[in-house]
């Protein structure tokens, strides 16, 4: 890999992570308002709404464990999906309560005891979304091995490679199934700068890079799903904007679908 280029793929994480500089611009608006409050757990809540809605649904954030880019939040997420969200620092012991459970890029180690209540949450039917993204990211090496260890114990066919692709601009994944309920309504989806995941029998590829990776895929445990996504960005609050005609990374109608096809 040539130092200088992977020197600026990292000045642009950075930006990524500090959430604005010259030539980027904010997340998507959305117009339904957020009333913030403080979780039993310590956590930000955030109320919101502009999907279909989930009576008493609510969306968990984990921002412990290290996040290599500690910036991004999920609160479109949740607002995709009329849920309420919280992020914290520590899995709460009702983790099985929440409908949909975000974790991104760690670099600590999870106990077995955090990988217990992730895996009780997906036997209840819940939907555990873990990001991880290109190695360039600082501290990826960690990044990966850590996802791989929990996909590993959770019994996930899924395995992060670790690798660095389709970096400089905006780039279109396209939908590996058609008939997929998770990427349903839309064909393909922006992207930029993403890791590559290799699955087993027990997996099934969600979205297919221009590289040729797979860049988001499934897994069905009991009646809970994992979803692997190789790009921090797409679902999350981050908005690149890249000098690509009608192009805007992670801003398209096609991110706000997928984010309520997944929770």
């Amino acid at each position: 890999m040539d130092e200088t280029h992977d020197g600026s793929r990292r000045n642009v994480l950075r930006l990524l992570g500090a959430g604005a500089a010259a030539g980027w611009v904010a997340p998507l608006v959305l117009s339904t308002p957020a009333i913030a409050q403080t979780s039993p757990g310590g956590g930000t809540t955030t109320t919101t709404g502009g999907g279909p809605p989930t009576p008493n649904g609510k969306l968990f954030d984990y921002t412990g464990g290290d996040r290599a880019l500690s910036g991004l939040a999920h609160t479109q997420l949740a607002t995709a999906n009329s849920l309420t969200y919280t992020s914290g620092a520590t899995l709460p012991a009702d983790l099985a309560s929440y409908n949909c459970i975000v974790l991104s890029a760690h670099r600590v180690g999870f106990s077995a005891g955090e990988v217990a209540l992730l895996a009780a949450a997906l036997t209840a039917g819940r939907t555990v979304i873990y990001e991880t993204d290109s190695r360039v990211v600082a501290g990826s090496n960690a990044m990966s091995t850590v996802f791989n260890a929990v996909a590993t114990g959770l019994g996930i066919g899924v395995t992060d490679d670790n690798a660095d692709l389709d970096f400089s601009t905006c780039y279109l994944a396209s939908v590996t199934n058609a008939a997929e309920p998770l990427t349903l309504g839309f064909t393909s989806i922006s992207y930029n700068l993403t890791s590559r995941l290799t699955l087993t029998a027990s997996a099934r590829s969600l979205l297919t890079g221009v590289s040729g990776q797979v860049l988001a895929a499934a897994q069905t445990v009991g009646t809970g799903t994992f979803v692997a996504i190789a790009d921090v960005n797409i679902v999350s609050d981050a908005a690149l904007s890249v000098n690509v005609p009608g192009n805007e990374c992670y801003t398209s109608a096609a991110v706000t679908r997928f984010r309520q096809n997944l929770c």
